[in-house]
C-alpha cells in the first residue's frame, strides 16, 4: 500500500521524520549515529571504563540493560563522542549485541535513512526481547525510512568464489521486495572481501529502481482513520540463495541477466505497517558477468520492526498528517476547475479548426466562380 492511498493524497513522507528529531522530553528518537550530542547524556560500560567506547543516550537506554551502563557525568566536553553502537565489532568486544544479526554466515541489520538516501543512524535491537535465530527484531520511529543490510559475516569460512543473492522477498502483507539490477537481473554479493573491502546489499524499497516505492515504517495512533489497518507489514522476509562462482575460461557471452555487486565500497554497507513512500530507490552498482553461479542451498531470514513511542508522540504525527491533507478538497476543487477550462478550451479550439476548414473551402469555392 502506498502511502497516498494509506493517508489520502497530499501527504509529503519526507517531512513527517526526521533523523535528528527529539520527543516531548527532548530526548532522541533514534542512535545519533555519526553525528555529535554534547548537549544529551552518554554513558560507558561498567568494567570498560578505559576501552573509550560510549553510547549516547537513546542506546543506553532502550537498547543496553542498564545494568551494564553508567552515565558519563565527569566529562567536560562531550562534543568528540560518537556513538559506538554504529562500530559493531567494537561493541560486541564489550559484550554489547545491540544492531545486527549473525546467522548461517550473513551479518543483517536495519538503518533508519533520509529521503535523498545519503545521511543514516542504526537502528537498535529492543534491550530485552526473545528472538529466534534468523529474526532480527528494531525498534523504529514512527514516520521514518529505512533501509535492510545484508553481507557477509568474515569470520565464517566461505572460502573462495563464494555468493549470496536474494531469491525472494516479501512482507508479512504479501507484498513482493524485488531486488535487481538496473538491466533488471539477478544480483549476486561475494561472501569473501574483495581487496579488503566488503560488498553489500541494501534493500530501501519494495522494488529497486523504482519511484515512490521507498519503504517507510508507520505507527498507526488512537486517532489514526486505519488504527486496525495492522496486516503484517512491519515483517520484511528474505530467502537468501547461498551459490559458487564459476567463472568461464573462453565462452560466449551470454545475455546480461546476471550481475555482481562491485568489489569496491557501497554507499554503506508495538506493532505498525510498511508504506511505499516519496523518493527513488537506485538500482544496486553492478557489473555483468559471465560466470555461472552454481546454487548450493537457501535458507529465510525475517526483520520485524516495532515501536515504543508513547501515544502522545503518535498522536503528533497523526495531526501532522491530517493537516497536510486537509487542503486537499480546496486543491482538488481548483484542479477540477483548471481541468474542466482546459476541456472547454479543447472544444473551442476544435471548434475553431472546423470552422477555419470550412471558411477555407467557401473562400476556394468562391475564388472558382470568378
Amino acid at each position: 500500500m502506498s502511502a497516498n492511498q494509506y493517508f489520502g493524497n497530499g501527504v509529503n513522507t519526507c517531512k513527517i521524520f526526521d533523523l535528528e528529531e527529539t520527543d516531548s522530553n527532548g530526548k532522541r528518537k533514534c542512535c545519533t549515529g555519526e553525528k555529535s550530542a554534547p548537549y544529551h547524556k552518554w554513558y560507558g560500560i561498567k568494567g570498560f571504563g578505559q576501552s573509550g567506547i560510549v553510547f549516547c543516550e537513546f542506546c543506553a537506554e532502550n537498547s543496553i540493560t542498564k545494568d551494564k551502563t553508567y552515565e558519563l557525568t565527569d566529562v567536560y566536553d562531550k562534543s568528540l563522542f560518537r556513538c559506538n553502537t554504529i562500530y559493531t565489532k567494537k561493541c560486541l568486544k564489550v559484550n554489547i549485541d545491540n544492531r545486527v544479526k549473525q546467522y548461517n554466515g550473513l551479518i543483517f541489520n536495519v538503518n533508519i535513512i533520509n529521503k535523498e538516501d545519503n545521511d543514516f543512524t542504526p537502528a537498535t535491537k529492543p534491550s530485552s526481547y526473545k528472538m529466534d535465530d534468523n529474526e532480527l527484531y528494531v525498534q523504529m520511529p514512527t514516520g521514518s525510512y529505512y533501509e535492510i543490510s545484508l553481507k557477509s559475516n568474515t569470520e565464517h569460512q566461505w572460502g573462495r568464489n563464494m555468493c549470496f543473492k536474494i531469491e525472494k522477498g516479501w512482507l508479512g502483507d504479501g507484498r513482493e521486495v524485488i531486488y535487481r539490477s538496473e538491466n533488471g537481473g539477478e544480483v549476486y554479493c561475494d561472501l569473501s572481501s574483495l581487496d579488503g573491502k566488503l560488498p553489500q546489499i541494501r534493500v530501501n524499497s519494495t522494488k529497486s529502481g523504482s519511484l515512490g516505492k521507498r519503504f517507510m515504517f508507520y505507527a498507526p495512533s488512537s486517532q489514526d482513520p486505519f488504527v486496525d489497518h495492522i496486516n503484517k507489514s512491519n515483517e520484511i522476509n528474505f530467502k537468501i540463495g547461498i551459490y559458487r562462482e564459476e567463472k568461464p575460461r573462453l565462452a560466449p557471452a551470454p545475455p546480461p541477466s546476471k550481475s555482481r555487486t562491485p568489489s569496491g565500497p557501497q554507499t554503506r554497507g508495538s506493532s505498525g505497517v510498511t508504506l511505499e513512500a516519496q523518493g527513488i530507490s537506485k538500482p544496486p552498482s553492478t557489473y555483468d558477468t559471465k560466470s555461472k553461479f552454481v546454487y548450493l542451498y537457501d535458507f529465510d531470514i525475517k526483520i520485524i520492526l516495532l515501536n515504543f513511542e508513547p501515544e502522545v508522540e503518535k498522536l503528533e504525527k497523526t495531526f501532522l498528517i491530517q493537516n497536510q491533507i486537509k487542503t486537499n478538497p480546496k486543491i482538488e476543487r481548483l484542479q477540477e476547475s483548471l481541468d474542466s477550462l482546459k476541456l472547454d478550451m479543447g472544444v473551442l479550439q476544435n471548434m475553431m479548426k472546423k470552422m477555419e476548414h470550412k471558411t477555407n473551402n467557401i473562400e476556394r469555392e468562391i475564388e472558382s466562380l470568378k
